[in-house]
């Protein structure tokens, strides 16, 4: 997608008062400074973050993430692209709730939103997978039967996170149509519970920024194994981004797990995330192993491993 000056004008000027209002969360004057007013905070939430008086500068003192733009901010907090952010800012469908910021509640108390399921099979949302993301169709379908992967009504695809009783407490989207790429997360979606694939092995777990990255892994772990379980001895989170958010509550349910590998982007933001993080858990006695993907992620590296030519075989 190319990026006009019109539109990165447009999304430079979008605040981050404004921005994290339409998303939920209720701010307060701090000084001249603005800060979120979480009720009922978690590790990982966004209460250590600051808003400066310009209302773009940022930062996020628990990781020391910052930024001068709201652009910025989503890139390095909640992992979109460059031109995701500012596609999204240029929408106008992120900030038309900003003038209702005091009446919202926080993301904490809302309830999870999900687009309705659609009608039928999910044929589109299952082309996409396998046929343009080239995820194994074994995969996709142990998934959807899990209900852990849908087809909305839009002909989206929805990718749920559940708590420990099973229960869906996150949800992103991804559009399956080439012409229209968008993603975000459901209204009242709780950061701590991200897309997750169980494994049969307890003490160890890979980490992913986006939900297809993780199915790609293990796309690739079958392939070079040559055995179709073989996916199902790790488990695979996803963050919904760079935030580490789901990771601590995934290690503070799961005492067993003492070895965590980091398999986020091969970008600058991916980069950076995954030296924070470690630096975070060594110094709790886990083992920290950093393993970027060849290519920028994990869906780009199965691809070209598949298909050296360029052509997608599924």
């Amino acid at each position: 997608m190319k990026i006009r000056e019109d539109m990165l004008s447009r999304a430079k000027a979008v605040d981050m008062v404004s921005y994290l209002s339409s998303l939920g969360y209720t701010l307060q004057k701090a000084g001249n400074c603005y800060k979120l007013k979480i009720t009922q905070k978690f590790s990982g939430d966004l209460s250590s973050l600051t808003i400066f008086p310009d209302r773009k500068g940022w930062k996020r003192w628990s990781d020391g993430s910052s930024g001068h733009d709201t652009i910025s901010f989503m890139q390095k907090v909640q992992g979109k692209s460059f031109q995701e952010a500012v596609s999204e800012l240029c929408s106008g469908s992120p900030i038309a709730a900003a003038a209702t910021s005091d009446r919202i509640q926080t993301p904490a108390e809302k309830k999870l939103v999900l687009p309705e399921v659609t009608d039928g099979k999910y044929s589109r949302a299952f082309a996409y997978l396998t046929q343009t993301r080239g995820i194994s169709t074994d995969i996709v379908s142990f998934l959807m039967k899990s209900k852990q992967l849908y087809q909305d009504k839009s002909g989206n695809v929805v990718f749920v996170g559940t708590d420990e009783n099973g229960t869906p407490k996150y949800a992103a989207f991804r559009s399956t149509a080439q012409d229209k790429q968008f993603r975000g997360e459901c209204s009242g979606s709780d950061k701590r519970y991200g897309f997750c694939m169980n494994g049969t092995c307890d003490d160890t777990v890979y980490v992913f920024e986006a939900p297809i990255d993780a199915m790609s892994h293990a796309t690739l772990v079958n392939e070079i194994s040559g055995k179709p379980d073989a996916w199902k001895v790790h488990t695979r989170l996803s963050l919904g981004g760079t935030a580490d958010t789901a990771l601590e509550h995934y290690l503070q349910e799961h005492p067993n797990c003492r070895q965590v590998t980091l398999c986020l982007d091969h970008d600058e933001a991916g980069i950076t995330a995954a030296k924070l993080i470690a630096q975070k858990l060594s110094p709790k006695g886990y083992t920290v192993r950093i393993l970027p993907p060849k290519c920028k992620d994990y869906n780009e590296q199965l691809k070209a491993y598949s298909n050296p030519a360029g052509v997608m075989k599924r």
